[in-house]
């Protein structure tokens, strides 16, 4: 454990939320296609770096948020354990239907979180958690 009477310099940006960028893994880059782009209601665009085939996540520059991918390749392992990334959405019933209609589970209702608003988790057909989150 550091010593807390030691200041170090911080690592982390200022000015902007700590996360930077976020990839889902997966086995089957076309069917998580399908799945993500029918249930959140967006569109995603391929791109290829190496050996490995993404599919970007809508990305507005210098808007606040992180952007991010699926990701097919040597390392992504779809896993329901770990870091859980949570997805900004504008109705958590819509998603969490949708995401069943399309080979999902739900984890995890619509649960209030009082004034920080409510989430919910997903499993999408990999096998990922995902949450999703809005305010009311």
């Amino acid at each position: 454990m550091a010593n807390p009477s030691v200041q170090e310099e911080r690592m982390l940006r200022t000015g902007t939320n700590p996360a930077g960028w976020f990839e889902i893994p997966t086995r089957d880059i076309e069917r998580a296609r399908t799945f993500y782009e029918r249930t959140f209601g967006i569109q995603l665009t391929s791109h290829t770096m190496g050996e490995y085939e993404m599919l970007m996540f809508p990305d507005e520059r210098g808007k606040p948020g992180a952007g991010g991918c699926l990701s097919k390749g040597p390392t992504s392992v779809p896993c329901d354990k770990g870091t859980l990334l949570y997805l900004n959405v504008t109705s958590i019933e819509s998603v969490l239907e949708r995401a069943m209609r399309n080979g999902g589970k739900v984890v995890q209702e619509k649960t209030s979180i009082g004034e920080h608003g409510f989430f919910a988790i997903l499993e999408d057909p990999d096998g990922n958690h995902l949450g999703v989150h809005m305010m009311p």
